[in-house]
């Protein structure tokens, strides 16, 4: 049956949101952790890349078209129908890339389980080009509470066979039948489950619209995805697929926290900037609310993760683990300052000026990646700070760029507010830390964490009141003005 709009409140939907992106950086984590502790960290770097080669082909189904699904004053029946089938064309197209480069990367890089994996992975991408759709249907549709919960769901549910995939078969293939599972489940709710279903029809006046709107932002995503892998690729192609290991967790590490908060967000400002802009309405403000929560939330993150990793670190037994852990406390910083330039997708694509973020990415990621090239010979944690520094700049290019299309004065005033809020927060955390003396045992660090809570919620009220965060970043609206179609009964 098709999922009824819900009316419910933007904080609600922004708690489900929260929760859906939650639970699905933690089943990686979760995975991660319990699969670096059972098989050895080579084999978990064979897995990393497959997983490097599989992002190319998400890349392709979720940027795009995907996004001119969402943003397009198209009629909705000929839209859905021709954006399905392309889409579901990237991602069979992308099945068959894996498929044909399976046997050559596992020559390259000295990885016989990596042939096996991208055999594996490439049977899914038709499967999860389908998903990628749903997903743009109810992000146009202004589903985003049903989709959340959906997401949700599928993650809870995937990630609870994972773990006992692995617990049964210690090996990498139970983290590929944790992917498999979990695309499947995508397919059953998200798509045959969902608010309407493909027909047979297609408009080559959208595919060329469609083409045209979606040249930038795949430009702009490649790039993206090779300033997040690239530096996977070259250690292990340089090394072995025990130092990309290492990198890729600490990566999993401190990007997952971040992107608890970046990804939720990207994806409703995507909404939110896109209807504003058919109405009419001035974008300025809207995106200052975007700039001004990511600051604060991906912000305290950081903080949280920064002061409480030596509790951790004392927690810790794996000799790998802490050495990847220690890289990660660079690298979120790097992740912080690339999920504000992450806005600069939504805000760029609303204004349908895509070839600036291209362009602005072609610059910063070319010198990402000769930084990484120079840098890597020295060691991790050299290139992790090198590359968070580069990230800094990266951000602050991105708003220079921003600031040529929108008014971001209204931006700056709230940006102040939320670091002043964010300087109180980092105070009573740091107080909590590191003043206080400490013994490293489980019942402490669950007792600062409960502290660490109680003042994250001030916080947070404190910041409601001065403006700098507003519960409408989450709100849902259709996009277009026609109902859902209703899904045919199969």
């Amino acid at each position: 049956m098709p999922p009824r709009p819900t009316h419910s409140g933007p904080l609600r939907t922004g708690i489900v949101a929260l929760a859906s992106q939650g639970t699905q950086q933690m089943s990686g984590l979760v995975l991660m952790l319990l699969a670096i502790s059972v098989m050895p960290l080579a084999d978990y770097g064979a897995y990393a890349l497959a997983i490097v080669s599989v992002e190319f082909v998400v890349m392709l189904t979720h940027t795009g078209f995907h996004h001119f699904l969402v943003t397009s004053d198209a009629d909705d029946t000929p839209l859905f129908s021709t954006l399905f089938w392309t889409i579901l064309g990237l991602g069979t197209l992308g099945g068959l890339g894996l498929w044909m480069m399976a046997q050559p990367m596992s020559e390259v890089f000295a990885a016989p389980l990596l042939e096996l994996l991208l055999l594996g992975f490439a049977l899914l991408q038709p499967a999860a080009a389908m998903v990628a759709w749903a997903t743009a249907c109810h992000s146009r549709l202004g589903h985003m509470q049903t989709l959340c919960q959906r997401q949700l769901a599928i993650n809870l549910i995937s990630l609870t066979a994972g773990c006992i995939a692995l617990l049964i078969w210690p090996s990498v293939f139970a983290l590929l039948i944790f992917r498999a599972i979990k695309v499947l489940l995508g397919v059953w709710l998200l798509f045959w489950c969902g608010p309407l279903q493909p027909k047979a029809q297609f408009s080559r006046q959208i595919l060329s619209n469609a083409a045209c709107y979606a040249r930038g932002l795949y430009g702009t995503r490649l790039l993206e995805y090779l300033s997040n892998f690239g530096t996977d690729l070259i250690l292990a192609y340089l090394f072995s697929t025990t130092e990309s290991g290492i990198y890729r967790i600490a990566h999993r590490l401190a990007f997952a926290c971040i992107e608890l908060i970046t990804h939720p967000l990207r994806l409703f400002a995507l909404q939110t900037l896109a209807r504003a802009q058919r109405l009419g309405h001035p974008i300025a403000q809207i995106f200052a609310n975007y700039l001004a929560a990511l600051l604060l939330l991906s912000g305290g993150i950081v903080v949280l993760f920064v002061l409480s990793g030596g509790a951790i670190l004392t927690m810790a037994s794996n000799s790998d683990f802490l050495t990847a852990f220690a890289v990660s406390q660079v690298l979120i910083f790097r992740a912080a300052f690339l999920g504000i330039n992450s806005l600069l997708e939504p805000a760029l694509a609303t204004l349908n000026d895509n070839m600036a973020a291209l362009r602005h990415n072609l610059i910063w990621t070319g010198l990402f990646l000769v930084v990484t090239v120079l840098a890597a010979p020295l060691g991790v944690a050299l290139l992790a700070a090198l590359q968070t520094g580069l990230a800094g700049l990266t951000a602050l290019a991105a708003m220079f760029v921003l600031s040529r299309r929108i008014n971001l004065n209204t931006a700056v005033a709230q940006v102040i507010r939320s670091f002043a809020v964010l300087a109180l927060y980092c105070g009573g955390v740091t107080l909590i830390w590191q003043v206080f003396p400490s013994t490293g045992t489980v019942l402490e660090t669950g007792l600062k964490l409960a502290a660490t809570g109680v003042i994250a919620a001030v916080s947070l009220a404190f910041a409601r009141r001065l403006g700098c965060l507003s519960p409408d970043i989450f709100a849902s609206q259709p996009i277009s003005g026609a109902s859902p179609l209703p899904a045919q009964q199969r």
